[in-house]
């Protein structure tokens, strides 16, 4: 059995028959008599893409938003906006939080299997494993090791020992902060860009998303602590993975006995990302906006806009929340206080050892063509707003703007943002459109050129009664972006809904800005929604 974090075991582990394992010259070794026929066997093999069908990140309606009577903690009936949606990711990382879960650097993994949801090894001898490079980077320099016969044990001896001499060096300490109003754990967990299959969260421990009902909300936050990474070095065709004695008979079984072949396409683990993980969730009769607002407020991270200053007492807010907190590497039981107080920095100013940090997440890489090898996942889930103000309204798209991109130079896209009355669809304000003909050239920073007097409309936000007996149409305003590269990619896709909550408004004339992004972050509106009645 190995413990999840390998410096644990590194006293008095490395005799010098142990150390000649992996202590050996960095020259290439002998590829197997075969290497030609591994090679070609690996050219018949499906690309990732083709075996997974990786499909493009989307956060969507799956129908249209309807009213519906939803009862209250105090039993009482409210009036809520219920929209059903789907979100679709494809993480380019395993985040785990399971401490159990280790994967060592150069780890083969069957494809089959971890499309399905699970990790299972495509087991194959050091001895029949070629010499590869291990390295270690902090901040402050690194390590690395040319591990002779590759396995378990042997990576885990490397990895301590650089750990080991690198005590002392300084932690990457980049920190990745994420939050999502929850409604189910499989869609939190996507939208926050992690595999809801192997985040390791058990429903008995804790749940990504805490209990939302008609009188209460719920945010989730994750801040993902990035100390150190270990890589294990690519080779360059997958005959290089093995040494001379991998022969033509054990390709054959591995084969035969269905751990590699056209529909279980191998992989391997080329990073490991060691750190600390924090989430948390807390649940709040406050409005989901005020409540998303405490939580950046606490943290003192994302912008607050000048009109909900005055409005909202953040510490009262997260006082009185309901917080729930789930930690990985490093002691976290004053988190919770923290939060509470607005102090949550203090938590990762106390940086543990490198022996406190833990794995918290995997790359995994094809090892036909070194390409990442990522899976789609897809969650439909229903997002309400309840307790919805009821009045007249004017919307204005302030700004779209991007944020980044693949290519930071710069990339052509097409597309449009426009504003649509529901349910009626009319009237239908278009602020920006260019066709594919006539696309923009944007980078990070970029701002679009929105069109003059297509900003700014009136809109009812009242109940409207349908035909049928006790049926209710929303009325509301969607805004959408819809962004598409030059050479027919999607770029940037958001789909959201300006309906206020009771107590965003209170006085005639009133201005609330709000922001909404897309799945990927790469784009930001901003828009306003003014009281007028």
């Amino acid at each position: 059995m190995y413990m999840h974090n390998p410096i644990a075991r590194a006293a008095g582990f490395l005799s010098l028959t142990a150390a000649a394992l992996f202590a050996v010259p960095c020259a290439a070794a002998e590829p197997p008599d075969n290497a030609k026929e591994i090679n070609a066997y690996f050219k018949t093999l499906k690309t990732w893409n083709e075996f997974a069908s990786p499909k493009p990140n989307r956060n969507e309606s799956i129908g249209k938003p309807t009213w519906v009577t939803r009862k209250g903690d105090d039993g009482k009936e409210v009036i809520c906006l219920a929209d059903k949606r789907s979100v679709t990711m494809s993480p380019t990382q395993l985040v785990t939080m399971n401490d159990t879960t280790h994967l060592w650097p150069g780890e083969f993994l069957q494809g089959k299997a971890y499309k399905n949801g699970h990790l299972s090894e495509l087991a194959i001898d050091g001895e029949d494993r070629a010499p590869a490079k291990i390295s270690l980077h902090l901040s402050s320099g690194g390590a690395n090791r040319t591990v002779s016969k590759p396995d378990r044990g042997t990576v885990d001896t490397a990895v301590s020992e650089m750990m080991k001499e690198r005590a002392d060096g300084k932690p990457i300490n980049k920190i990745d902060y994420r939050k999502t109003d929850g409604y189910k754990d499989t869609q939190v967990a996507l939208e926050m860009n992690t595999s809801a299959k192997f985040m390791g969260l058990g429903k008995a421990d804790f749940s990504l998303a805490a209990k939302h009902s008609a009188t209460k909300n719920s945010v989730t936050a994750m801040f993902r602590q990035i100390a150190f990474t270990v890589d294990y070095s690519r080779p360059t065709t997958p005959a290089k993975f093995f040494s001379k004695t991998f022969t033509k008979d054990d390709l054959k079984h591995k084969q035969e006995s269905d751990e590699i072949g056209p529909d279980n396409v191998p992989a391997y683990v080329s990073s490991v990302t060691y750190g600390r993980i924090l989430i948390f969730t807390a649940t709040s009769t406050a409005t989901q906006s005020d409540l998303n607002a405490s939580v950046d407020a606490s943290l003192d991270v994302g912008p607050i806009s000048a009109s909900a200053k005055h409005k909202v007492d953040y510490k009262k807010v997260m006082k009185e929340a309901d917080i729930k907190v789930k930690s990985l590497g490093g002691a976290a039981e004053s988190a919770e206080d923290l939060i509470k107080t607005g102090k949550l920095d203090e938590f990762f100013k106390k940086a543990p050892t490198l022996a406190e940090y833990a794995p918290i997440s995997y790359k995994l890489t094809s090892v036909k063509d070194n390409k990442p090898a990522v899976l789609s996942e897809t969650a439909e889930f229903e997002e309400q707003h309840c307790n919805l103000y009821k009045g007249q309204f004017r919307v204005a798209v302030k700004s779209v703007k991007v944020l980044k991109m693949p290519d930071a130079k710069g990339q052509e896209v097409y597309g449009r943002v426009r504003m649509r009355h529901y349910p009626s669809g009319n009237p239908e304000k278009v602020v920006f459109e260019r066709t594919k003909n006539q696309p923009v050239n944007v980078k990070p920073g970029s701002t679009l050129q929105l069109k003059e007097g297509y900003v700014d409309s009136e809109f009812n936000f009242a109940n409207a009664k349908g035909k049928k007996k006790n049926e209710l149409l929303p009325e509301t305003v969607g805004l959408d972006v819809e962004l598409t590269t030059a050479d027919g990619k999607p770029f940037a896709s958001i789909h959201t809904y300006a309906e206020p909550e009771v107590g965003d408004l209170l006085k005639k004339g009133e201005v609330l800005e709000k922001e909404a992004e897309d799945i990927d972050s790469r784009v930001k509106m901003t828009y306003e929604v003014a009281r007028i009645d």
